[in-house]
């Protein structure tokens, strides 16, 4: 069986996460997902399809939820790693690590600097523009946590209730995306650690798993 890498990474312009087989690269989930589909149906991959199972009313929500993480959660996550200035981009994150045309990314508030410096003065008074950025700093921080924080409850009443998985007892594809998004909210050590104290409340984040590894031995696979 050839080795696959997943990269649970996210990237603000979406190029992440991905996956790598070979010389084969596979970019956003809903790919990675009918790859590895298609891998599963070759006798020489024994790949396994984490929604063969699903009906085409499943597979039809499936997409759906799909869509919805990645405008919530997917924007919290992006926020998480690339706006937070106490979560040092430089540092943390490294992005020299990253392919290239991905690793030269500059965050908007580092472009905005670069032009309001070239303003000579000819903007507004520094404490009032301070006022005004902090203000929608916060502002953004509510709106996108509340999101984030909205569709995990959704997942959780709609789906999940007391059931460990999504549409069953064993893992599916909506178990791996959503935890591409979650656990990089959770696990890291951010500076900033907001994002962690609005999420880990709602069940079942209170004891996520440190891969998705450990899911899929639980559910003997």
């Amino acid at each position: 069986m050839c080795l696959i890498a997943v990269h649970l990474l996210h990237y603000a312009i979406e190029k992440l996460p991905f996956l790598t087989q070979d010389h084969a690269t596979v970019s956003s989930v809903p790919a990675i997902s009918f790859f590895v589909s298609l891998l599963a149906k070759s006798t020489s991959s024994g790949a396994w399809d984490f929604d063969a199972s699903l009906s085409v009313l499943h597979r039809t929500k499936r997409t759906a939820w799909y869509s919805q993480v990645e405008a919530n959660i997917g924007d919290s996550q992006t926020y998480s790693f690339y706006s937070l200035d106490d979560n040092n981009f430089g540092k943390l994150k490294n992005p020299t690590m990253l392919p290239i045309s991905q690793h030269h990314y500059v965050p908007a508030r580092t472009i905005r600097e670069i032009h309001r410096s070239r303003s000579f003065g000819k903007g507004p008074r520094k404490d009032d523009q301070a006022k005004t950025e902090y203000a929608l700093a916060f502002e953004q921080d509510n709106v996108l946590f509340a999101q984030a924080r909205a569709s995990l409850a959704t997942l959780n009443a709609k789906l999940l209730n007391v059931q460990k998985f999504f549409f069953g007892d064993r893992p599916m594809t909506l178990n791996v995306y959503i935890a591409s998004h979650v656990l990089l909210l959770l696990n890291p050590p951010f500076p900033d650690q907001l994002t962690r104290s609005i999420l880990m409340p709602i069940r079942p984040l209170r004891n996520p798993p440190k891969t998705m590894k450990s899911r899929m031995d639980e559910a003997d696979l």
